[in-house]
């Protein structure tokens, strides 16, 4: 009996240390599972662009993003949707709010942005590093909280375009007569409207029908920037330019300001920097009006100025849309000569 008891023992025993044994690998994992730490989830956001990947003005938007994923480790992702491809640019601010989009892209003729339209008044400002000091000169002071954080914005940085200029195909127009007996294209409503109040005919038409229209002469030129004649290729058509500014207008990319609230204040800090540096990194990336200048003329564009006399008839000819332009903001409640004064200010320190 006692012989019997013992080989019991020892038989539970053998047990006991087989199932030790069996059981070590899952009690292990299980204890290093349980105590390895969880990777913080990243923050998945959505920019909507508006025009093509790789186009000027959407080469900060995809500097900006890879930026953001690096300085924050992934703990912030951007998808970068271009041309359009997310909805159309008119609903962008809606597209914001509504969660479609976090952050995107806007210029003056989208909703409720009507105050960055000042940039774009015509023979106001001639350079882009004018335009970009106009719009944080402006925001400083305060005169576009209306269009940002009462609308459930957060502006993250502004982005300017280059001047736009008069650019003909046919004809070197040196005074306002012979710009009168013209039909040109007009990108903006505030473009059409100075191609009115200069006399001529404006036309709106689509960018991918541009070149069939200035090639079958169905317009005779166009108000534009540069780059979208280089980029284009409508260097092969456009033969003359004036060489003075008509405006330069300028956009913002902006984020909806609840997820902006939402974010770890390390990671706004991050935001913060980064925008700040935008503002000269932009400026750098930008060419410079005379690198624009040799390079249309090499594509066979002649560049000419008007002379004192006529640039001075043809600003007063303009100088009825500014006055429009502030009794209009003045109607909404906005305000308009405020900004404009400011402007002049700016323009003359330059």
């Amino acid at each position: 009996m006692k012989n019997l008891i013992i080989k019991n023992t020892i038989f539970r025993i053998f047990i006991l240390l087989a199932l030790t044994v069996l059981l070590m690998p899952i009690f292990s994992a299980s204890a290093q599972t349980t105590s390895k730490p969880t990777a913080p989830k990243s923050i998945e956001m959505k920019y909507a662009g508006w025009f093509p990947k790789g186009q000027m003005m959407e080469r900060m938007p995809a500097y900006w993003t890879e930026e953001v994923t690096k300085r924050t480790n992934g703990r912030i992702k951007v998808t970068n949707y271009y041309a359009q491809s997310l909805g159309k640019f008119s609903d962008y601010p809606d597209m914001i709010l509504g969660g479609t989009c976090d952050l995107a892209f806007v210029m003056p003729m989208s909703k409720g942005f009507d105050l960055l339209g000042a940039n774009e008044l015509p023979f106001l400002i001639s350079k882009t590093a004018v335009s970009m000091d106009v719009a944080h000169g402006l925001n400083g002071l305060g005169l576009f909280s209306s269009i940002f954080e009462k609308n459930g914005f957060k502006l993250l940085y502004f982005q300017p375009t280059d001047p736009f200029y008069f650019f003909f195909s046919n004809k070197k127009v040196t005074n306002l007569d012979e710009l009168r007996q013209l039909k040109l294209r007009g990108a903006t409503p505030p473009q059409l409207q100075l191609i009115k109040a200069m006399g001529a005919s404006g036309i709106s038409i689509p960018a991918a029908d541009l070149y069939m229209a200035l090639d079958r002469r169905t317009v005779d030129g166009l108000i534009t920037a540069p780059e979208f004649v280089l980029s284009s290729k409508l260097y092969e058509i456009l033969k003359y330019c004036v060489w003075e500014s008509v405006g330069t207008p300028t956009g913002a990319v902006v984020m909806n300001l609840n997820v902006w609230n939402s974010l770890p204040p390390e990671m706004k800090a991050i935001i913060e920097t980064l925008n700040q540096e935008i503002r000269y990194k932009f400026m750098d990336m930008q060419k410079s009006a005379e690198e624009y200048r040799k390079e249309l003329t090499k594509h066979g564009i002649t560049i000419y100025e008007l002379s004192p006399k006529e640039l001075d008839l043809w600003r007063t000819m303009a100088e009825p849309l500014v006055k429009e332009w502030i009794e209009a903001r003045k109607a909404k409640g906005q305000p308009g000569q405020e900004i404009v004064d400011v402007i002049y200010k700016i323009v003359k320190h330059y």
